[in-house]
């Protein structure tokens, strides 16, 4: 039992930290294709149309060059997508004309019994729309509603829906829908639009407006449990490194998080959740996390730079530098952990934390022949962290 539980936590050291919540796969509607409609809804997989092809939706995309369909500009105004580079868009009201259009998607998994569940997208108005309406909401059901065709209503109850009360006309900014959900137990699917006939719609007239429609672009689906945890930026502790050397950004690498780190220059990556950074000269960076239900959260880090490592003092752990050799064995550990390290100075600093980017141990260690020895006999079995200086290793606790 103990060797399985050894290569489990070696497998995990070099995987990519799961904690993605959002039931919904591509919630922002990326794609890998750039192509025109009427068959781009195909392509942002695993979305599809219950109503395909009598009525379809449309995805506006960055890549195309197909002006009535792009992003931010097309035929239907001007938006910049809220999360990549894709939205789609939905028409769901005509005066005098029966028109709904419903993007549908299989969930990642059936939803639980009397689980609490949050639910939210966003949606703007289209610029160039005659109408507002009421009632845009999200239906959640066992099966797909495929065998449902055509351009007109869907008559069913969506179980979170925007009130009959609130006329969504912003065409600026991108407005939530939100509520909460207690499954039933065992829904697989949602699909989006408006349920309600258009003689119990609450319907705002955009007088002077150009089209006889009420339109609206959709992006960032999201649907999870509520009592999901949930990880914000953390860039990491301000430090100083020698001018040449490179440190590793960030705390956590986690699934369905989005990480994006301003400005470019010394990084090795932008997108990286932990990348290295070599700068030449004393950097502030700025780390943008984007969450599994797309909400940002922004920390920094400044890094400073130098060229008189020999005067530092090791006293002021985010003001050290490090200029020697590490190796920490064994890797896995048992109740202790040992740092080999080529320092001549009589203490070392050393910060552990868990998978969660919590701080565990915060401390100095005595060097004796070159090695200094942690207990760490307290520590739950797990992965974790420790950061000597502007050096990050991962093991093991069993």
């Amino acid at each position: 039992m103990r060797k399985v539980i050894i290569i489990i936590l070696l497998f995990l050291i070099f995987s990519k930290q799961h904690f993605g919540q959002n039931l919904v796969q591509n919630g922002s509607f990326e794609s890998e294709y750039c192509i025109d409609p009427p068959d781009n809804m195909k392509r942002v997989t695993p979305w599809f149309e219950p109503a395909y092809p009598s009525g379809f939706c449309t995805v506006l995309q960055e890549c195309t060059n197909n002006f009535f369909y792009s992003v931010p500009a097309n035929i239907y105004g001007w938006q910049y997508a809220r999360t990549g580079k894709n939205y789609i868009d939905i028409a769901e009201y005509a005066p005098q004309m029966s028109i709904r259009r419903y993007p549908e998607i299989k969930l990642k998994d059936s939803l639980k019994t009397n689980k609490e569940y949050c639910v939210r997208w966003y949606v703007s108005l289209h610029d160039y729309c005659g109408y507002a309406i009421s009632n845009l909401g999200m239906y959640f059901s066992t099966d797909t509603l495929i065998e449902k065709v055509g351009n007109a209503l869907i008559n069913v109850q969506p179980q979170v829906e925007n009130s009959k009360d609130s006329i969504i006309y912003d065409t600026t900014n991108w407005v939530a829908i939100e509520g909460k959900y207690i499954a039933t137990g065992g829904e697989q699917f949602i699909t989006i639009g408006c349920f309600t006939p258009d003689s119990l719609l609450n319907i705002m007239d955009l007088k002077g407006d150009i089209e006889s429609y009420a339109g609206y672009y959709i992006d960032d689906v999201a649907v999870w449990e509520c009592d999901a945890p949930i990880y914000t930026a953390e860039a990491g502790n301000d430090t100083v490194i020698c001018i040449g050397d490179s440190i590793m950004l960030g705390s956590h690498n986690l699934d369905e998080y989005i990480y994006m780190w301003l400005p470019a220059e010394g990084l090795s990556d932008t997108s990286l959740a932990r990348p290295y950074v070599k700068p030449t000269t004393t950097t502030k960076y700025y780390l943008h996390v984007k969450d599994f239900k797309f909400d940002e959260t922004i920390d920094s880090i400044t890094v400073t730079v130098t060229d008189h490592c020999d005067t530092l003092s090791i006293e002021n752990s985010s003001l050290s530098i490090i200029n020697y050799q590490l190796s920490i064995y064994p890797n896995p550990a048992n109740d202790r952990l040992y740092i080999k390290t080529t320092s001549k100075r009589p203490n070392i600093f050393v910060e552990i934390s868990n998978i969660y980017g919590q701080l565990i141990l915060h401390s100095q260690f005595s060097i004796l022949n070159s090695i200094a020895t942690l207990n760490i006999n307290h520590l739950d079995s797990g992965i974790y962290f420790i950061k000597i200086k502007n050096q990050t290793f991962k093991f093991v606790k069993l």
